[in-house]
């Protein structure tokens, strides 16, 4: 992975947003020249609707907000489920060549050299976690992580929120007149 290459298609940036007070939310703008796509992680905390209310209440405007939390809340639920979704799709999109990072890489964190090191690192330490069975004729847990060994998974996770929300974004009936 270069940074001399754009995103497929050229004209869309990821900026993973996982600095500062931030950092407990994985989130990522996804901008193309029609409109700003804004993906933040949901939890039980509701952070990803304090920042809906704070860009509200700011003024910005310009930017669609993925409502895939749970009962179609702002955010995207990220579950076990949901993030062998994710990286599934990031996968694939590496394995066929597809998943480019932008020369206007931007962090406000570090250097974007440096953010490209470390989102190698995560990517490599990366994996699924299989905890057997607890019980004879229990199931398996398949975990998807990179914080084994006291790793972080920030920049591998807002990278597959990226891939995720374009492909809901295109995909999904809901947000087609938006495009």
């Amino acid at each position: 992975m270069s940074a001399s290459h754009a995103l497929s298609p050229a004209s869309r940036k990821a900026l993973p947003c996982t600095s500062g007070g931030w950092s407990s939310i994985a989130g990522v703008l996804v901008h193309d020249p029609l409109s700003t796509r804004l993906c933040l992680s949901s939890s039980r905390r509701f952070e990803a609707q304090h920042v809906v209310h704070t860009l509200r209440r700011e003024g910005v405007r310009g930017w669609v907000p993925l409502l895939e939390g749970v009962d179609g809340t702002v955010g995207l639920l990220t579950t076990n489920s949901s993030k062998e979704v994710m990286c599934v799709a990031t996968q694939q999109l590496l394995a066929d060549n597809r998943l480019l990072v932008s020369r206007s890489l931007l962090s406000v964190a570090s250097p974007p050299k440096e953010v490209l090191q470390q989102l190698t690192a995560e990517m490599r330490s990366y994996m699924v976690y299989v905890d057997p069975p607890k019980t004879l004729f229990g199931k398996s847990r398949r975990t998807f992580t990179g914080k084994m060994g006291g790793h972080n998974d920030d920049l591998v996770i807002a990278l597959q929120l990226a891939v995720l929300t374009m492909q809901i974004f295109t995909r999904s009936e809901k947000y087609r007149a938006l495009m």
